[in-house]
């Protein structure tokens, strides 16, 4: 048996490469020159490349190179089994031929790290096999692609973000005053018109816009601190019950069910916030009448206080406009896609390469299937390859074609 010590003899290799040119392909290429082969003409020379990482090898198609009389003799050999048109085909060459070798094959994760090597064969002889030792190295090693897609938000997947939320009238409570002892409202006096205004613009801008939800009206209906203190408390209720026809008739779509009604009797506490603003000469002690008194007993007290003058002012100053449903709130909700915002906020960490940030912002909405797809992407970013996969087949189950892209990924 010969020995096989051909390194002065054999075909040489140059530029050799491995590489990587499309995301699923891994390609192995060099140049095998034979024109220096000094085996014999007799003889052919096979060469069989290959990559390994130490624990998986692959073997590409090999390479073939005749010499003239081994060419020769196959041929008439090829000729004596009736195949008389057999020649050379793809992946067999005449020795003295300069070899450019190129061969793709399906890229699989072991290959990230790869050393290309080559085992050499001669037939014709009974010789050993020889090797090319790491002809190449290469780091094929690539992070995937994440294919992504931002969600404009839906009025169709709008939930409550601000509930209970009341709105801004401005710096005073509204107030819609009444004529002493009566219960009808009246847009001509004082500043009604203006206020009742106010009122249905608010009820219509909450309902016309997709991102506010009309909840309630809350009306606290009041008389002034005069008179019998079970009528003062009737008078209040249907001062606030007035309003709520008022504003009913004239936003139907309205119903009884949509207000609140408080009754907030004789109206001590507006009564106390307009001293306290006051430049009243009794100030103080009208205060202190006020907190440490109740029943008739704080009125008439009251009405005793300097010989029934400053009573006479509150009445004719502060009263009037006591006798009111105020306190007019109007709620409602603030309305928005959180799902939408959240698949963007998250897709914004994938591509900063936050993976698992954007997990703990998508998984809380994983039941909308709007997530599938980023919720694969964080789990393919991080290598947890049957974890993305189930994701990405129920968004392509769903339609989403980012997904199929993503799947396409890591389905070796």
């Amino acid at each position: 048996m010969l020995l096989s010590t051909f390194s002065f003899a054999q075909s040489q290799f140059e530029n050799a490469e491995v590489t990587r040119p499309q995301r699923k392909v891994v390609a192995v290429s060099f140049t095998l020159n034979s024109a220096d082969n000094q085996i014999s003409s007799l003889r052919k020379e096979v060469v069989t490349p290959y990559i390994y990482n130490g624990a998986d090898t692959l073997w590409f198609q090999p390479v073939e190179i005749y010499g003239k009389q081994y060419y020769k003799r196959e041929k008439q050999v090829q000729a004596l089994m009736g195949n008389n048109n057999w020649d050379l085909v793809e992946g067999q060459y005449m020795k003295g031929d300069v070899v450019t070798y190129y061969q793709e094959v399906p890229y699989q994760r072991w290959m990230d790290n790869v050393e290309l090597s080559a085992i050499h064969k001669v037939e014709g002889c009974e010789c050993l096999l020889d090797y090319f030792s790491d002809l190449a190295s290469a780091n094929l090693h690539q992070d995937p692609l994440p294919h992504l897609a931002d969600v404009t938000p839906d009025p169709r997947y709008y939930s409550v973000v601000d509930p209970d939320l009341k709105w801004n009238f401005g710096p005073e409570d509204l107030k819609v005053i009444y004529r002493v002892s009566k219960i009808e409202i009246v847009p001509e006096i004082f500043d009604n018109r203006r206020t009742l205004a106010k009122i249905l613009d608010a009820i219509e801008q909450i309902k016309a816009d997709e991102k506010m939800r009309f909840g309630r009206i809350e009306l606290a209906g009041h008389a002034s601190p005069e008179g019998r203190e079970n009528f003062n408390e009737w008078l209040g209720e249907n001062r606030a019950l007035a309003l709520q026809n008022f504003i009913i008739e004239a936003s139907p779509e309205l119903t009884a069910d949509d207000f609140d009604i408080v009754n907030g009797q004789e109206n001590w506490a507006g009564l106390r916030e307009m001293v306290v603003a006051s430049d009243l000469s009794d100030k103080d002690k009208v205060l202190d009448i006020i907190d440490n008194n109740t029943g008739i007993e704080r009125k008439n007290i009251l009405k005793a206080l300097n010989g029934g003058k400053t009573y006479k002012y509150l009445l004719e100053t502060f009263y009037p406009l006591l006798r009111n449903a105020c306190y007019i709130s109007v709620y409602y909700s603030n309305l928005d896609d959180v799902v939408a915002h959240a698949i963007n906020r998250a897709n914004q960490l994938i591509r900063e390469g936050k993976y698992q940030s954007a997990l703990d912002v998508l998984l809380p909405y994983k039941s909308d299937n709007r997530t599938y797809n980023s919720i694969g992407v964080a789990y393919m970013m991080m290598y947890q390859d049957e974890e993305a996969k189930q994701w990405f087949t129920k968004a392509i189950e769903l339609g989403h074609p980012q997904a199929k892209e993503n799947f396409q990924q890591i389905d070796y």
